[in-house]
């Protein structure tokens, strides 16, 4: 459920060569986990007898708000680069290839070694040198 990387590049893309690929960036937080919340949330507002929130659901449930406050840094970063991707040109990404490349580094990790499971202030970190 959490053992995913933060973020992840959207499939759709097509590349012609190198230089024109433009990256879109997706956040990669588990859509299940967002219904879950939803769905625990009304439940809790029915604080019916009858039915209890599973104990290991509830324990998820207390990270809401930190996962939230998470999420919502992470999909600044992935605004901030889809919008930098597609507004730059052709010409600009020549000048500004190796500039480009140490961001690509930078994104790499948050694609491949940087999961949901991990501390928050690990990927806050992340945030700030995206």
């Amino acid at each position: 459920m959490f053992i995913q990387p933060v973020l992840k590049k959207n499939a759709h893309v097509q590349e012609k060569n190198r230089m024109d690929q433009i990256g879109d960036m997706i956040c990669n937080f588990n859509p299940f986990l967002i219904t879950l919340f939803t769905e625990v949330q009304y439940w809790e507002k029915l604080h019916n007898d009858k039915f209890e929130v599973p104990h290991f659901v509830l324990r998820i449930c207390q990270q809401r708000s930190a996962l939230r406050v998470v999420r919502e840094k992470v999909m600044e970063v992935v605004r901030a680069y889809n919008e930098l991707m597609r507004d730059i040109t052709i010409d600009e990404r020549r000048l500004f290839v190796d500039h480009l490349r140490q961001l690509d580094r930078v994104i790499y990790h948050g694609l491949t070694k940087l999961l949901w499971i991990s501390k928050p202030k690990v990927i806050e970190r992340f945030v700030q040198v995206s």
